[in-house]
Order: C-alpha cells, then structure tokens, then sequence
C-alpha cells in the first residue's frame, strides 16, 4: 500500500478537549482542502515538539532563520518571541 503524498500550504487547526484536527489547504486563489488528519492531544504536542527541533535544526544548518510575517503572528495571537 502507498501512502497518499499532498502539498500544502495553508493549515486550519481546531482543539476540543481530546483531538486536534489538522486541515491542509493548498492555496489555489481559495483555499483548497487536501487532507483532513486527526490525532489525540498528546502526539500534536510531541508533533510540535519534533518540528520544532527540526526546523530550528534547518536554521543552524542554514545559518538563516524562516521568515514568518509579522502579520500571521498578530493573526494567531502568538508572539515572535515564543519561538
């Protein structure tokens, strides 16, 4: 059996009091639905965790950090600084 592979640019992620719901979108002019994947609460923190350390990772090897807008950390409520 082969594991489907998307592209995905956009995520939409809801919380409830066991499960995180992670929907990939790929922008197209809309946003399109690839994959809708369901997980309990503690491998989305150990899923953070992991990518976390890898795209830190990324950035010691490049020597450059990943740019994110400041205006997706006003849209999310998170601050630059919580990386």
């Amino acid at each position: 059996m082969t594991t489907p592979e998307y592209y995905s640019d956009a995520v939409q992620i809801m919380t409830t009091e066991s499960i995180v719901t992670l929907t990939l979108l790929e922008n197209q002019g809309t946003l399109v639905p690839k994959a809708t994947i369901k997980i309990p609460l503690r491998i989305a923190k150990e899923l953070a965790l992991v990518l976390r350390h890898h795209l830190k990772g990324a950035e010691n090897r490049t020597g450059e950090a990943i740019m994110v807008s400041p205006e997706w950390f006003k849209q999310v409520g998170v601050a630059p600084e919580d990386w």
